[in-house]
């Protein structure tokens, strides 16, 4: 599904980030694909207070301190551009703070792929639908 370079099985681990909220002070959640890469959940580290989003419905990552209405909110420092990332779905988004630009840059890797590879069925699934495949 995705390249070797992605390494998918620490992605299923996750990792733990600083997440951002519209309320409340960051506060850090592990961050994982369950094992089809259908949702990306994040949780307490004792995995309690799970969460996700449908990978279907991400649409966006964007990278900095200014890449969404939640971190803005939360004036994070300029600083952190490097580390911090926004993942956009349909009515949210994920604002979280990794603890390296190499682990931002890693997840953020494998999330374009993640939204590339399901915008690649959903769209064959629609033409086999449609009858517009060969």
């Amino acid at each position: 599904m995705f390249s070797k370079e992605s390494n998918p099985e620490l992605f299923l681990k996750g990792e733990v980030f600083l997440k951002y909220g519209k309320l409340g002070d960051p506060h850090k959640r592990l961050v994982y694909f369950d094992e089809n890469h259908d949702n990306l959940i994040w949780c307490k580290e004792n995995k309690s207070n799970i969460r996700k989003i449908p990978t279907s419905e991400i649409h966006e990552v964007k990278l900095g301190v200014s890449s969404s209405k939640v971190l803005l909110k939360n004036k994070v420092n300029e600083g952190l551009d490097k580390v911090v990332f926004s993942v956009h779905s349909n009515g949210r988004t994920l604002d979280l703070q990794a603890d390296s630009e190499e682990v931002r840059n890693r997840w953020v890797v494998h999330l374009d792929a993640v939204i590339r590879e399901k915008s690649e069925h959903a769209l064959y699934r629609l033409s086999r639908l449609l009858g517009t495949s060969e």
